[in-house]
Order: structure tokens, then sequence, then C-alpha cells
């Protein structure tokens, strides 16, 4: 048995340790008795497993930082009810400025098709030149990219 402490554990305010067993979380809370193993987390944040590891907890607070009311609830399901509001207003000036202050890249979700034909990544690689904005973009469901072939694709990732 495993017993990881001083956590700070999403959804048990008042816990502070959980327990494990071969790889099963047996029990979260506080003073839970001995373990074969202590591992100190030290104060860092332990989450739920994800069944979906593609989840945008960015939704959560970017929605605050451009200005806008975030997601109070602090969940992703509300914060993706408020998104489409938000997003009427968006500028992509606010989005670079955004990336900017804390360092970040620009992720543009923009390919989610299987056309071979599709071209928004090649579109997306020309105007992050135009806005010299390049080295901090990345693209993320490029699903069309799969479809393209050998000759476009050779062609468009001397691009990236």
């Amino acid at each position: 048995m495993k017993k990881f402490i001083n956590a700070v554990i999403y959804g048990h305010d008042d816990a502070s340790e959980i327990l494990v067993e071969d790889g099963v979380i047996k029990a979260i809370g506080k003073d839970l008795g001995p373990a074969d193993k202590i591992i100190d987390l030290g104060g860092k944040l332990v989450t739920p497993p994800y069944v979906d590891p593609h989840i945008h907890l960015d939704y959560v607070y970017t929605l605050t930082e451009m200005g806008q009311r975030g997601a109070s609830s602090g969940t992703l399901f509300e914060a993706i009810e408020l998104w489409p509001k938000f997003k009427a207003n968006l500028t992509v000036e606010g989005v670079k400025r955004l990336a900017l202050k804390y360092d970040k890249l620009i992720d543009v979700h923009c390919d989610e098709t299987d056309d071979p034909q599709s071209r928004f990544v090649e579109l997306l690689n020309a105007l992050v030149l135009m806005e010299d904005y390049g080295t901090r973009t990345t693209a993320s469901h490029t699903c069309s990219f799969g479809s393209a072939d050998d000759s476009y694709a050779y062609r468009t990732m001397d691009l990236f």
C-alpha cells in the first residue's frame, strides 16, 4: 500500500492523503493510517484520472483573462457553455496578448476533416507567418493532413 501525503485534492477540500493499493485508490482523507510507502506530494494538485485525455481546461480560465465573466463553478462544462458567447468578441490581438502575457503557444484546432483537399493547415501557416507569430503557434486536430498525398504533405511540412 502507498500513501500520498500533502496533496491538494480536487473536489476534496478537507482531504490531503490518498491510499493506493495495486494501482487502485482505496481511500481519500486525512490521517489514513500506515502504509508501506509514503510519497510526499508537497502541496501539488491531484485531479481525477481523465477518461478523455483531451480535455480543455483552458476554457475555464481563458474567459476571465479576456475580460469576461469566467466559469464561476470552475468546471469545464460551464466554460464550454459560456465559450460561444465569449468567442463572438474574440480578436486575434486579444489572443496574441494573452499568449504573450503567459508565454504560451496559440493552439489552433483547424482541420477536423478527412478531406484530402483541405488546406486549413497551409492557410494557418500563411497567416501566422504574415502576423509574425509563426514560432508561437501550433496546429492541432490536423486530421485531413493524414489523408493528404505525399507530395502535398512534404511541401506543407517545409512551411512548418
